[in-house]
């Protein structure tokens, strides 16, 4: 529901993203920071800072809280919009992560509940 539904989204780009971690990432100063409506038809469209996006091959997106105060926040939908450039030499490789990198797991596991017993069933 919109309680649970992003009230900002904190962009990192470039190879300063890369080394970001759960633990390091509130005091990590973004790109850009992005206010957000509640937008359930997935119909708004925000316009970036160009500087800080050009020519990028690693993109991180934080989202610190919610509209409702909820304990968990959902993003149902993220749209990424550009130019193309034939500059590129490899394939993009776009990836998320519900649970991050090995080093973070048990911190993203207690901040998402999944370090309590039964809160998904078996991770296995």
């Amino acid at each position: 529901g919109p309680d649970s539904a992003p009230s900002s989204v904190r962009c990192f780009a470039g190879t300063a993203a890369e080394g970001l971690s759960f633990e390091g990432i509130e005091e990590a100063r973004p790109a850009q920071v992005i206010e957000l409506a509640v937008n359930p038809q997935a119909e708004a469209f925000t316009q970036c800072v160009l500087r800080p996006f050009t020519q990028i091959s690693f993109l991180l997106f934080h989202f610190p809280g919610n509209h409702g105060g909820a304990e968990q926040t959902r993003v149902s939908y993220i749209g990424l919009q550009g130019e193309h450039s034939h500059a590129k030499r490899q394939a993009v490789n776009a990836k998320y992560e519900l649970i991050p990198n090995a080093e973070d797991t048990a911190e993203a596991q207690r901040m998402l509940g999944l370090d309590k017993a039964g809160a998904l069933g078996s991770m296995k």
